[in-house]
């Protein structure tokens, strides 16, 4: 009989830590969870040099590369010269989004051609064809396109700014009612835009003057205002089209001396865009003080 009583206790242990663990179970099962977690987050467990892997390059903000711009003798701002070259080139389109593409076309330009002096200022020499166009009195819109994309510039996937032309409208052909432009490279990506649009903002004398005096490199002010105004692309897709397969990448550079922007790691927590998509991630973001902070602050770890 007490044999029996004893079996009937043991059951009823068994039983009741059966309860228990059913009931603590899955909250016992989500800490492990969690722990783990945090663990591979924090690289402790496997290869802590796969988690980390970055890539790297130099990128100097647009005001340690030109402090100042000089244009038929005048200095200013950069985005002082930036607003007069966007008036003077495109300043009749009355479209934000194609003004502000050009805007960063135009920086970079500058950029990359102007000669630097001792002090930090670049000299443009004289506005004109064999450089760019520039007007002193930029309306509203044009200095807005500037201000918006203060600092942007278009960079290789080295760190260096971009060799970034542009002409009005190099087109080499009308059929099947359309115009063909030489940006593009080939038959098959060779944009290509309505006839009936064409002809209803340029007349036959403009048009004549086009095809027999632009480059066809880089960006079409008159492609990207049609891309903006009937395709509603903004800024960044206008760059990505004209400038994307040549591997230049918009880069947010803002003030300050960043030397590193990464690509990887903890950085790919900020916003960023990329015209290039198979290259270097460049961050289209602009840093506050204390995220520049943080950044040196990581580029030395």
């Amino acid at each position: 009989m007490e044999e029996l009583i004893d079996k009937i206790q043991k059951i009823g242990k068994i039983k009741l830590i059966v309860s228990i663990l059913s009931f603590i179970g899955p909250f016992l099962l989500g800490i492990f969870v969690i722990f783990v977690g945090a663990l591979l987050l924090l690289g402790l467990l496997g290869d802590g040099d796969e988690v980390a892997e970055e890539e790297c390059v130099p990128v100097k903000s647009a005001d340690m590369i030109c402090e100042s711009i000089t244009v038929n003798g005048k200095t200013m701002d950069v985005d002082e010269y930036v607003a007069g070259v966007v008036m003077a080139e495109v300043g009749g389109f009355n479209n934000l989004e194609s003004e502000k593409a050009v805007a960063v076309a135009a920086r970079s330009y500058a950029l990359n051609t102007a000669k630097k002096d001792d002090s930090g200022n670049c000299d443009m020499g004289s506005a004109g064809p064999s450089s760019q166009a520039y007007s002193s009195s930029p309306n509203s819109m044009a200095t807005q396109a500037a201000n918006d994309t203060s600092g942007m510039i278009l960079v290789d996937d080295s760190g260096s700014v971009g060799f970034t032309q542009y002409d009005a409208f190099a087109w080499t052909e009308e059929k099947d009612g359309y115009f063909y432009l030489r940006q593009g490279g080939n038959e098959e990506k060779n944009q290509k835009v309505p006839s009936d649009w064409v002809h209803s903002h340029y007349s036959s004398s403009q048009l004549d003057f086009y095809k027999t005096s632009q480059h066809g490199n880089g960006l079409s002010q008159v492609g990207s205002f049609y891309l903006a105004t009937e395709k509603g692309y903004n800024y960044e897709k206008i760059l990505d089209f004209y400038y994307g397969d040549d591997g230049l990448s918009l880069a947010t550079t803002g003030g300050g001396d960043i030397s590193e922007i990464c690509s990887g790691g903890n950085l790919q927590t900020l916003d960023h865009y990329t015209l290039n998509h198979d290259g270097l991630n460049i961050l289209n973001h602009t840093l506050s003080a204390s995220e520049i902070a943080d950044l040196n602050s990581y580029l030395e770890n």
